[in-house]
């Protein structure tokens, strides 16, 4: 996979869950966010769409080829899960979910 998550996390990010490559849909790891806010870094390269769906049902715009997407999404100090979502292809995709509202 030559697309990257994020190739400049912040020195002090606190990562939630472990760091997530695929290239099929997948639910990621519920983690309890810290600072009422988390922080995703995403990247997908490939033949298809990756989409991201929040918990609640808001689907995340989809990581942009070869060029990583950082959202930010604010939330109550509660547990916290999303799946990432692949049609038309197999795009491999990777995420890192971050604590707090760290942009680049």
């Amino acid at each position: 996979m030559t697309g990257r998550v994020a190739p400049d996390l912040p020195e002090n990010a606190r990562p939630l869950a472990a760091e997530a490559t695929s290239d099929k849909d997948r639910e990621l790891t519920e983690f309890a966010p810290e600072e009422g806010a988390y922080a995703f870094h995403a990247a997908c390269v490939g033949k298809g769409e990756v989409s991201i769906v929040v918990r609640n049902g808001t689907l995340v715009p989809p990581p942009a080829t070869e060029s990583p997407t950082v959202g930010v999404i604010r939330v109550e100090d509660k547990p916290q899960h999303f799946e990432i979502q692949v049609t038309g292809g197999t795009p491999a995709w990777k995420i890192a979910v971050i604590s707090g509202n760290h942009q680049p």
